[in-house]
């Protein structure tokens, strides 16, 4: 195993499968964002910012283009012990902090089964994330492997599309997260996994930086890279949804992007955020399948959110329909509150749920609040009280709260997530019309919960 180097480099990479999505963008200072058409006038104006990682004898691999540049080869394979990989290219990133890079992605055309084609953030063979475009089935895939010991929740399908025409590749890197998405359009974006680091790593002192990457096989048409952009995140803001528009500090998200789950809508209306699932939409165990709407939580080291879910009907058709909030730091660390409601129950109630192992699966589930099938606000409050410490409440008057659990967890600068879900067992696929409106997220201050037998220890 080579031992990772803390030098800082932006890679491409093409042959991972894993893609990022992401919303409108705040404005920030332009030194704050850089982009690169990745068009170059000359050979060596390429090769001064694109670095062969495998070794100059394969800087050919890299060829520019009057639109963009392609990645030729992508023989080889970076899997576990597998370290034939030949089509990796690094350059230095631009930004500190908390930030993603995404890149446009066009006129791929795998022969081979497993040609994969994306981003990628690198250390080394053994130490890495990537974000590819695959061939067979067609899909993307988000893996990390540490110590040459690869994750990944499988391929995210791409229905119906067998082979995008244009699609974008984003990884979103915190010190010790990394983030991966996928977008048609740059408005709906899918993730397709997180990834947190060993204990003592951080991705400023591993990594070598970010770029592009290739594996897999023989290619009809070769990947042609465009549009480059770094971007610092999204900081969290308070809002009351007032506005005509959905604010651009608002990620919307998927995560599936099966038969049907094109059904998923966002809209800002009547003063609330409306999120309509898609039949089949859940979020327990080891599901997460659902559609969000997400920003960045506080970057203090304590503090207190509170939203209103102002429209949520107990009656609507469906089994489990669920609404409310994560605090999601990635794909096997997160928590989560929400409202439920199932058509075959004679009440709802509100649950909380804890997933900190290190399978994606829940680790404490806590529920409060039965009462009668009747349209009601809910309010949910989620504090963090110390690193590694949270508490969840809700109300159903605002006055009188529920403490559904005390958690010892670590979630990474985690994203508020705001949901929606239901029909799990799809028996409405063609009228199912559950939708969750939420009148407003903003900071506060309450006292400490009151002490309780929910509590849950990582």
């Amino acid at each position: 195993m080579k031992k990772p180097s803390a030098r800082k480099y932006l890679i491409l990479c093409a042959g991972a499968l894993l893609l990022c999505l992401s919303s409108g963008f705040p404005a920030f200072p332009e030194s704050q964002v850089h982009k690169d058409s990745l068009i170059y006038p000359s050979d060596a104006q390429m090769r001064a910012v694109w670095q062969p990682a495998m070794g100059e004898e394969f800087a050919s691999f890299l060829e520019r283009t009057g639109q963009g540049v392609r990645l030729t080869d992508l023989s080889g394979d970076c899997w576990q012990d597998i370290n034939t990989q030949r089509a990796v290219f690094l350059r230095e990133p631009a930004l500190e902090g908390d930030y993603y890079f995404q890149v446009e992605i066009s006129e791929f055309v795998p022969e081979d089964r497993f040609a994969q084609a994306g981003l990628v953030l690198w250390a080394d063979e053994d130490h890495y994330v990537r974000n590819t475009l695959a061939f067979h089935p067609p899909g993307v895939e988000g893996l990390g492997e540490f110590g040459g010991k690869p994750v990944s929740k499988g391929v995210y399908r791409i229905f119906p599309r067998r082979h995008p025409q244009r699609c974008l590749l984003r990884l979103e890197v915190l010190p010790r997260t990394v983030r991966a998405y996928f977008s048609y359009d740059g408005k709906r974006w899918f993730c397709t996994g997180g990834f947190s680091l060993p204990k003592g790593t951080s991705t400023k002192e591993l990594f070598k930086g970010i770029g592009l990457l290739g594996v897999g096989g023989r290619m009809v048409q070769a990947p042609l890279f465009s549009s480059w952009e770094e971007r610092p995140l999204t900081e969290y803001r308070d809002d009351d949804f007032s506005g005509e528009a959905i604010g651009s500090h608002w990620l919307l998200g998927q995560t599936n992007s099966g038969w049907g789950s094109d059904r998923a809508r966002w809209e800002q209306r009547d003063g609330l955020l409306w999120i309509h699932p898609f039949p089949g939409a859940d979020v327990y165990f080891y599901q997460e399948n659902y559609p969000f709407a997400a920003m960045t939580a506080p970057r203090s080291a304590s503090w207190e959110i509170e939203l209103k879910l102002a429209a949520f009907d107990p009656r609507a058709k469906g089994r489990w329909n669920k609404a409310g909030v994560i605090l999601w730091s990635d794909s096997y660390h997160y928590l989560y509150l929400a409202a439920v409601a199932d058509q075959e129950q004679d009440q709802m109630y509100c649950e909380a749920l804890a997933c900190g192992a290190e399978r994606a699966e829940p680790s404490a589930v806590f529920t409060e609040g039965f009462r009668e099938r009747t349209k009601t606000d809910v309010f949910f409050r989620a504090r963090r009280l110390a690193p590694h410490q949270y508490t969840l409440s809700a109300s159903y008057d605002r006055e009188h709260w529920m403490h559904l659990g005390a958690f010892s967890i670590a979630l990474d600068k985690p994203q508020i997530r705001l949901f929606a879900s239901g029909d799990i067992s799809v028996q409405y696929p063609h009228d199912y019309d559950f939708a969750a409106g939420f009148d407003f997220i903003r900071r506060g201050r309450m006292p400490l919960p009151p002490p309780s037998s929910n509590s849950q220890e990582e």
